[in-house]
C-alpha cells in the first residue's frame, strides 16, 4: 500500500550516503528490539535507546532523527487506491494484515486508502507477527474469515509463503499493474 523512503530521506541528511544511511536503518529499525516494540511487547521509549546503542557514536545523532521522524516519509503506491475502490465496488471485503508498531495510528489517519479497509490485523495490537503465522491466526479468527477465500498480498516472500500455509492464496507484490494481473488470472477482477 505505501512505500517506506526514510531511508532515502536519511540519505540526503548524510550528503547521499546511502550505504551509511542503509546500514543505520537495518541496525536500528531492523534489529530484535525494534522488532519486540513492533508487536507491541517493549515501547518505543524502551526499544529507542537500545537500538541507539548498536550504532557507532558518530552515528546516533542520525539514527535517532532516523528513528524520530521515520512515520513522516510513507508514500501511497501509485495506482493501488483505485484497485482498491475496484475490489471495494465488486463486493470484496478488504483486510489490513500488518507487521507495524504503533506508529500505525499516524499511518491509519494520514492516508484516505485506509478508509476503504474492512478491518485490520496488526502486530503491535494483536501482539503477534506474520512470520511465524500468528497475524494470519488472529485475522481469519477475529473477522471469522474462511482462509480459502482469502488472497494474501505482500512484497515479502517469505510472508506469502506463511499465507498459504494457512489455506490463503498468496500474491507477492512487485507493483500495481503485476497484482491486477494477478488478480485477472484469479477471476478476481
Amino acid at each position: 500500500l505505501l512505500h517506506f523512503e526514510a531511508r532515502k530521506e536519511l540519505a540526503k541528511r548524510l550528503g547521499g550516503d546511502m550505504e551509511r544511511a542503509t546500514h543505520i536503518h537495518l541496525t536500528t529499525y531492523r534489529c530484535a528490539t525494534f522488532r519486540r516494540y513492533g508487536v507491541g511487547t517493549i515501547s518505543y521509549e524502551e526499544a529507542k535507546p537500545q537500538a541507539l546503542a548498536l550504532l557507532d557514536e558518530c552515528d546516533r545523532q542520525a539514527g535517532e532523527e532516523f528513528l524520530d521522524t521515520r512515520m513522516l516519509y510513507y508514500r501511497e503506491i501509485e495506482g493501488i487506491s483505485d484497485l482498491l475502490k475496484k475490489l471495494k465496488n465488486k463486493g470484496y471485503k478488504l483486510y489490513i494484515v500488518s507487521d507495524f508498531p504503533d506508529h500505525f495510528e499516524y499511518i491509519w489517519k494520514k492516508f484516505d486508502i485506509f478508509r476503504l479497509f474492512d478491518g485490520r490485523a496488526v502486530s503491535f495490537e494483536e501482539h503477534a507477527g506474520k512470520t511465524n503465522g500468528m497475524l494470519f491466526e488472529a485475522v481469519i479468527k477475529k473477522y471469522d474469515l474462511d482462509p480459502t477465500e482469502c488472497v494474501f498480498v505482500d512484497d515479502t516472500a517469505d510472508n506469502v509463503i506463511m499465507s498459504e500455509t494457512y489455506g490463503m492464496k498468496g500474491i507477492r507484490f512487485t507493483d500495481t499493474k503485476a497484482l491486477i494481473t494477478e488478480f485477472e488470472k484469479l477471476d478476481v477482477l
